[in-house]
């Protein structure tokens, strides 16, 4: 293996590592945003921008881990394939 390839494949498990430790904090993003959008959906007079808002919060955060997992996907199909 020559040492342009091992520097390359250093890199790219360097970079899944950080991609699988931002996963894991959209997945707590994900939930956070799920609860606010839960809790105001059971107040009787919520404001329905404060809903909206939340709504796309929630949209957004579920987005960016899909974001993330075809990212990571990509990396190891790339990985597997050299």
């Amino acid at each position: 293996m020559s040492d342009e390839q091992h520097d390359l494949e250093d890199f790219t498990e360097r970079r899944l590592q950080r991609l699988e430790l931002r996963y894991r904090r959209a997945h707590l993003v994900l939930a956070g945003a799920r609860a606010v959008y839960e809790s105001l959906r059971e107040m009787p007079r919520c404001d329905a921008v404060r809903l909206e808002q939340a709504r796309q919060r929630l949209e957004r955060a579920q987005q960016q881990i899909s974001d993330i997992q075809h990212t990571i996907e990509g990396l190891e199909d790339r990985q597997d394939v050299a």
